[in-house]
């Protein structure tokens, strides 16, 4: 979540600035973004391409996240967001020691995600975006709150596999989710209320149904 944020925020703030939709300047944007992203948490995490960036809009294309092992562990096929720059613009400029984004609109489609035990019993998925304890480029100056809500977020499709130890791995499907996202400088909420999903383990027992997906990080997990 907090990776997606940067990319949102990062290439929101050089559309809003460029007025431009590009080749050279989405390139940059990309690099940029990506180079950022790398320098402060643990992972790494590429943008592929940004191929609409403009005040209204972006999509990228071939995102890619690797845990702190070199690890392939996520990728996403496209994103679309839809905001209003202007108002990104003046909130970066003018807010002040906060500073609040809003994306009206969020797509995913074609993601996958690889789920390791870490060594802090977290997924590697999970650590691969904490903040390094010695970031290549530290920040200067006071830090600012950051509020960054997502109220519509829809996942197309997403394949999942988790593996544990010796046991066989888990896979999952989902499709058609559709919730809302919310991430500040403290923490995240993340509530997907209803979506297709189905199961697949030791090789052959397999369960389909609707579910539900709750996060609060710092704090719980819960389905429904």
């Amino acid at each position: 979540a907090v990776g997606l944020t940067l990319v949102f925020t990062g290439a929101v703030v050089a559309g809003a600035l460029l007025h431009l939709d590009l080749p050279a300047p989405r390139r940059a944007a990309a690099v940029l973004v990506s180079r950022a992203l790398s320098d402060t948490f643990e992972g790494r995490l590429d943008v592929g391409a940004f191929e609409t960036l403009g005040p209204f809009q972006l999509e990228a294309r071939d995102i890619r996240v690797h845990d702190a092992g070199g690890v392939l562990v996520a990728t996403v096929a496209r994103l679309h967001a839809t905001y209003w720059a202007p108002d990104v613009l003046r909130e970066y400029l003018w807010g002040g020691e906060s500073w609040q984004v809003h994306i009206d609109h969020v797509r995913l489609d074609g993601a996958w995600a690889l789920v390791l035990p870490g060594e802090s019993d977290l997924p590697t998925l999970i650590e691969a975006f904490r903040v390094r304890s010695d970031p290549a480029k530290p920040s200067r100056g006071p830090s600012r709150h950051l509020t960054v809500a997502f109220p519509v977020v829809e996942v197309g499709h997403l394949e999942a596999e988790g593996r544990f130890g010796e046991a066989p791995p888990v896979q999952a499907e989902l499709r058609s989710a559709r919730g809302a996202l919310q991430v500040t400088s403290d923490g995240a909420t993340l509530d997907f209320d209803r979506f297709g999903l189905r199961l697949v383990a030791f090789d052959r027992w397999q369960a389909r149904g609707l579910a539900g997906v709750h996060v609060r990080a710092p704090g719980p997990i819960w389905s429904s």
